[in-house]
Parts: structure tokens; C-alpha cells; sequence
């Protein structure tokens, strides 16, 4: 995999995590490095240990992740709206909607996205 093994432990040594998960991001943990090495070191399991951490600790989360949990949170309260009707008021639901026109553009959205 041409990882540079010595970098990222270096890397790490060095206290650069980010260095070190970056570098070592081809790893498939295969575990040659750690048969040959002389300080029998699992270098494949630490690599893994600093890519959770700067996934987890050091890279900065993404802006929509709570906007898309938000949604996530509307969907299951519709979802759970939906499972408590009895079938009539399903079906009436369902005969109600708002149908996607045949020809609409990419970028169309129901007019009440309330319920979305």
C-alpha cells in the first residue's frame, strides 16, 4: 500500500495526529509492517487509533449535520404520525397529496414542506 510507515510513526511521535491519519489513510491493515517490525509494534492498530481520533476529536463537524439531524428528527415524527392513523385515514392521506408534476424541474419541492 506504500505507506509510509516511519512518517506516521514519526508523526506521532511528534504529537501530529493529523499528520499521522492523513499519511496513513492507505492503511488496510494487513499487518506486514508489524511482522516485520524489530519493535514489535502493531503499527496497523495505531494507525487506526489516530484516524478515530482525528476524526472524532480533530477534524472541525461539518455545518449541515445538525441542520440534517433536524430533518431526520421531522421525518420520524411524520413517520410515527403516519403509523398511529387507522387505513381509512392513511388512504385519505395518501389520496391528498401533493402528486410531483410529470415535467418538473430537478429542484422541485411539495408547496407544503411542513410535513417533509
Amino acid at each position: 500500500m506504500e505507506v509510509p510507515v516511519m512518517d506516521v510513526i514519526s508523526a506521532l511521535k511528534q504529537g501530529d495526529i493529523a499528520r499521522a491519519a492523513v499519511l496513513s489513510f492507505e492503511c488496510i491493515q494487513c499487518s506486514l509492517c508489524a511482522s516485520r517490525c524489530l519493535g514489535d509494534l502493531p503499527q496497523y492498530h495505531i494507525f487506526q487509533l489516530a484516524r478515530r481520533i482525528y476524526g472524532s476529536k480533530l477534524v472541525p463537524r461539518a455545518e449541515h449535520l445538525a441542520e440534517a439531524a433536524k430533518a431526520v428528527a421531522r421525518h420520524r415524527e411524520r413517520l410515527e404520525q403516519l403509523m398511529r392513523m387507522d387505513e381509512e385515514e392513511l388512504a385519505k392521506t395518501y389520496q391528498e397529496r401533493e402528486i410531483e408534476p410529470e415535467m418538473a424541474e430537478e429542484d422541485w419541492v411539495p408547496s407544503d414542506t411542513s410535513s417533509l
